[in-house]
């Protein structure tokens, strides 16, 4: 009603009362900028620029935030962090079913590799629950340090657990008769466990890159 008003003022001209509706050039004015209203659009403009802000406030500054409750199983860091535990689980129990035959390489690797799977379901946990937007913390800043230590010690238990397999071949003396170091049994179900271990760090150094994205964007 009071564009249609505008236009027949502007019709009429000055003559016929059009008043305050013209402007000092005798060109209408229309009543939006007459009373300071905003234009067609404007309160749907800024609503569609509300959700964008309240997300970059929300995030700090624009940096993103890791999913929480059943939403992170699907995303790209919840489905690293499944990988992990599921490869991780398979590396000690590998390396636990070959009867661990050099412990002092072996030991690492059982150490790392428990904890490691431990730990990730600790940290899946925590955000399934949605403990984190009960706790104020940088959890942006947790997660790449977490993935960085993990990522680190898993890549070194990797290293150990291939030098254990290359060691197949080397022959030692067990009661008067020499054998190799790693039955063929062992040998296999040590392979086995290296490819798994490799898998698993690489899972680690995917999310430590995407927490590093989130951390730093």
């Amino acid at each position: 009603p009071a564009q249609a008003q505008w236009r027949r003022r502007a019709h009429l001209g000055p003559r016929d009362g059009a008043g305050p509706g013209l402007a000092e050039g005798g060109a209408a004015t229309p009543p939006s900028l007459q009373s300071g209203a905003p234009g067609p659009g404007g309160p749907e403009r800024r609503r569609r620029r509300e959700p964008g802000r309240r997300r970059r406030e929300e995030g700090g500054g624009g940096a993103r935030r890791r999913s929480s409750g059943p939403d992170i199983l699907r995303t790209y860091s919840g489905a690293f962090v499944c990988l992990e535990i599921v490869f991780g689980g398979l590396v000690w129990i590998l390396v636990a079913s070959s009867n661990v035959p050099l412990p002092l390489l072996q030991g690492w690797v059982m150490f790392v590799s428990v904890t490691a799977f431990v730990c990730s379901l600790l940290f899946l946990g925590v955000f399934l629950s949605g403990v984190v937007t009960q706790i104020n913390a940088n959890w942006n800043f947790l997660d790449f340090a977490y993935h960085f230590t993990v990522f680190v010690f898993y890549f070194g238990a990797f290293l150990l657990e291939a030098a254990t397999t290359s060691l197949h071949d080397l022959r030692c003396n067990r009661t008067m008769t020499v054998q190799p170091l790693l039955s063929d049994n062992q040998y296999n179900i040590n392979v086995a466990a290296t490819i798994f271990a490799f898998v698993t760090t690489a899972c680690y150094g995917c999310s430590l890159g995407l927490a590093l994205r989130r951390w730093r964007p």
